[in-house]
């Protein structure tokens, strides 16, 4: 619906418009938006909401309530939850996002907006992998995996890599700049995170075994109470959910460093690892 049309619905709803007595037809359709829809003010704004959403609630939280939007605002609407939200996801994490604000946004919109989307220019399309069975974690800390990601070609400052750490259980991660790709500049970053979260039981890397072990090694030297081992190399049931999430970390910090015309991705890698875990998985 336009504009206009939206306008004055919302009046109907508010019963600021009336109609002539004697005209059926249109009685009939105030009680039905009357019925349907409810009006609820977003900041300085009235909106117009389902009536099923509110009516009953003694307490309603404004903020998880959907809304119409219009078709002059659909746009910028859809931008928000893909851009600003979610951090330039995919079709399936945007439409989720946009569910939870507007009522009348399909899947079909957020297709054609992310096709179009400068994202799509910087995104990498993996070959499909052969059928593997995946391993399942059975709880929090169960399994880390840690990686590297590459900056040298836009280096911000000192940094040149950014360390990635995620478990393996609830996809949680960690993002961190480093200097250098050192097994003791990676295990100086990883201690602060293992003394408040626990060390995992088994740590795992794309870079090898004897990488890895040279991390436990260091880790070990300030910290011997700890209880680690290393898993496999390249592993592709278990290192790809890591290997997967670098590929949408590079096309988050991309489109970061576009929107907000900045290098210092050593500083935006903190909001993009907070859109990351908050987002719909």
């Amino acid at each position: 619906m336009g504009r206009d049309q939206l306008n004055e619905i919302i009046e109907i709803v508010k019963g600021d418009v009336t109609f002539t007595k004697g005209d059926s037809k249109t009685a009939t359709m105030h009680y039905k938006y009357r019925k349907d829809f409810a009006v609820m003010k977003f900041g300085e704004h009235f909106s117009l909401v389902r009536s099923k959403d509110v009516v009953g609630k003694t307490v309603v939280d404004i903020s998880t309530v959907p809304r119409y939007v219009c078709y002059e605002e659909l746009y910028d609407a859809i931008r928000e939850c893909h851009i600003d939200q979610e951090g330039h996801s995919g079709i399936r994490k945007t439409e989720s996002s946009t569910r939870k604000h507007y009522v009348n946004v399909s899947r079909t919109m957020c297709e054609k907006f992310i096709a179009a989307c400068s994202c799509q220019l910087d995104r990498k399309h993996p070959a499909k992998s052969d059928d593997i069975k995946p391993i399942i974690s059975s709880s929090f800390n169960s399994r880390g995996q840690v990686d590297l990601i590459n900056m040298t070609a836009y280096k911000d400052g000192p940094y040149q890599w950014i360390l990635h750490y995620q478990d393996h259980h609830d996809k949680m991660s960690y993002l961190c700049a480093m200097e250098d790709k050192k097994p003791k500049t990676v295990a100086f970053h990883l201690l602060p995170l293992f003394l408040q979260q626990g060390a995992p039981l088994i740590l795992q890397s794309d870079n090898g075994r004897e990488f890895v072990a040279k991390v436990i090694e260091e880790l070990l030297k300030t910290w011997k109470e700890c209880k680690i081992v290393h898993g496999s190399p390249r592993h592709p049931q278990s290192q790809g959910s890591v290997e997967r999430a670098n590929v949408d970390i590079e096309t988050m910090v991309t489109q970061w460093m576009k929107d907000e015309n900045s290098t210092k991705w050593s500083w935006g890698i903190h909001f993009i690892a907070h859109k990351k875990n908050n987002r719909y998985h």
